[in-house]
């Protein structure tokens, strides 16, 4: 609710080009505090980025002190060369990448380990060792095998020396760079690689830790599928089936269970990047033949309750429904089995409805002839809300009010028509959401009436959303206002967002709308629209939140790039940072040299 509704997105028209790098550089210089020259950086680097200008982030790199946020600097040149890899310029790439590893040949120390400094910041950027890695990968993929090799053991090195740092972490450095040599055709190293990440994994069943154990098992599967892609075929059979003596060595069925489902899903979750889908898929079946047999055993109330969670919890998306259908039909109690049978109707997908609704028939059906089974007037009314939500999720609106019919209580069958309607307006069919409640009371009908509006925001009906607005109770107010002004600013309706605008009570709420949208217009160089709604912004004093004076900073800036630099001096002269009108002063001065 709390989300500003999505909108086409507008064609870009970002001029970039009108301030020479030279002059960026010389604010940079000009500006002492740390934090607002790294946040300048920042923010000029994403600007470059946004236009696409790979040659004006270099320009400003090649600018910079080596030493003057180098992480930042690296990063810029990594995002230069995933561009020129895009476009098959591999020469451009490897050089690119050459000058990234001699700005992390560099002793970071002294800047990188401040920490404090970093939150000051507020800018995020990767470890050294991290960045050394991914430059590996990269010469990888630009067939350099020398380079690559030597980044990725550099990475390592560091990786290695870090005090503090958790098992699983190393172990998951350590795998990626057993990868990076696989690809390089070591497979020597790679293996020994992955020998070493495995003694450090197998450290942590030492432990008494219940946290480390899981992370023992989670590894160690991991592993297993990383020894069968480097086709050690037997080492992961090994690893497997220990895992699983494992979680077979509990007493207590309930633990066995559980242990059997964290096996399960990190094996549907495999890390390597090849398929192995027919292995999964038996070791899957192995698992889940194994949970089905502890569960029959095992027929309790705690069992019952314990599968309910699990398949709650997501277990539908790597069990089936067949093997979940096996499990939930081992629950004697036709309430508890229900309860085992929602989850699995609760996954199923709007998205998928065209293709799930023949293979779902027959489990609706099933789920149908248990609701009636069900002896209590009101778990039953609870199942047929279950059933009639599952339909309207498949776009089988007909059949969820005839499912509706079923349910004998009149508050129940109130909340499942509200239900089913307000899944129709998520579904974008908020027309017949809104004739299935119009004989509610107003006060029942709020939340559906708030997704239809954005339903209709999402496809661009600005004055069908508008008409809503009044049947909203001040709790939806502010949200519907922000909404419904980022809908109208971006058709062009200026003097109606604005309007909707000041009508927000909630400061904070109201602050960040006025940015949004001023970001919106500035993403898509619609720099006029931009400063009319920056100009109306009223002033913030969260910490935490763009300025208006920031804002302003921002379109200054923009202007003066497209050429506009009366316009640009004309803004800077009502900010307090006399380096904006400086840095147009000296990009004017540049002009037709």
């Amino acid at each position: 609710m709390a989300s500003l509704a999505k909108t086409p997105e507008i064609e870009s028209n970002i001029k970039m080009g009108g301030i020479p790098t030279v002059c960026h550089l010389q604010r940079l210089k000009t500006i002492t505090e740390p934090t607002k020259q790294v946040s300048v950086f920042a923010l000029q680097l994403r600007r470059y980025q946004k236009a696409n200008q790979d040659r004006l982030v270099l320009q400003l790199v090649n600018g910079m002190d080596k030493k003057q946020f180098p992480e930042m600097q690296v990063e810029a040149l990594i995002q230069v060369v995933y561009h020129y890899i895009a476009v098959n310029e591999p020469e451009k790439a490897v050089s690119v990448l050459n000058q990234a590893s001699q700005l992390l040949q560099n002793d970071l120390s002294s800047i990188s380990n401040n920490e404090q400094s970093r939150w000051q910041t507020l800018v995020f950027y990767r470890e050294k060792y991290d960045l050394w890695g991914n430059l590996g990968m990269l010469f990888i993929e630009l067939k350099q095998p020398e380079l690559a090799e030597k980044a990725l053991l550099q990475g390592l090195n560091i990786k290695q020396q870090k005090l503090n740092e958790s098992p699983r972490d190393k172990v998951e450095y350590m795998v990626k760079i057993a990868r990076g040599l696989f690809a390089l055709g070591k497979q020597e190293q790679a293996i020994a690689m992955l020998d070493k990440s495995l003694e450090v994994t197998q450290s942590l069943k030492k432990s008494n830790s219940g946290r480390d154990r899981q992370d023992w098992l989670n590894l160690l599967n991991n592993l297993s599928w990383e020894y069968r892609a480097f086709g050690k075929v037997s080492k992961a059979e090994q690893l497997f089936a220990q895992i699983l003596d494992y979680a077979n060595s509990f007493g207590n069925p309930l633990s066995k269970v559980w242990w059997l489902s964290i096996i399960a899903e990190r094996t549907y979750l495999p890390p390597s990047v090849l398929d192995f889908g027919d292995e999964r898929q038996a070791k899957l079946k192995q698992i889940f033949g194994k949970i089905l047999q502890t569960a029959i055993s095992h027929p309790t109330i705690e069992m019952s309750r314990f599968i309910t969670y699990a398949l709650a919890s997501e277990w539908l998306q790597f069990s089936g429904v067949d093997s979940a259908m096996q499990i939930v039909n081992t629950i004697a109690d036709p309430v508890e089995r229900f309860k085992g049978l929602s989850p699995i109707l609760a996954n199923i997908r709007s998205e998928n409805a065209s293709k799930d609704i023949d293979l779902l028939a027959p489990l609706l059906h099933e789920a149908e002839s248990l609701a009636r089974t069900i002896p209590s007037t009101a778990d039953r009314d609870q199942a047929w809300n279950v059933i009639a939500k599952t339909y309207a999720k498949l776009g089988q609106s007909q059949t969820a009010l005839q499912m509706i019919e079923q349910i004998q209580s009149v508050e129940q069958k109130q909340q499942t028509l509200i239900d089913v309607a307000d899944n129709l307006a998520r579904n974008d069919n908020p027309d017949l959401a809104l004739s299935l409640i119009k004989n509610l009371p107003n006060n029942l009908m709020q939340q559906v009436v708030y997704d239809s509006i954005q339903a209709y925001l999402k496809n661009g009906k600005l004055e069908a959303a508008q008409s809503l607005q009044g049947r909203l109770s001040p709790t939806y107010r502010n949200f519907v206002l922000a909404d419904l002004a980022k809908g109208f600013a971006k058709a062009g309706h200026t003097t109606k967002a604005l309007k909707l605008l000041q009508q927000v009570t909630e400061t904070r709420w109201q602050l960040e709308s006025f940015i949004l949208i001023v970001k919106q217009f500035l993403d898509v160089g619609d720099l006029e629209q931009a400063l009319v709604f920056a100009q109306q912004m009223p002033q913030s004093s969260e910490p935490d939140i763009s300025s208006k004076a920031s804002l302003l900073e921002e379109i200054a800036i923009a202007y003066a790039e497209s050429g506009q630099y009366e316009k640009s001096l004309q803004i800077s002269q009502s900010l307090q940072d006399r380096s904006i009108s400086q840095l147009v002063t000296c990009a004017k001065g540049h002009t037709g040299k």
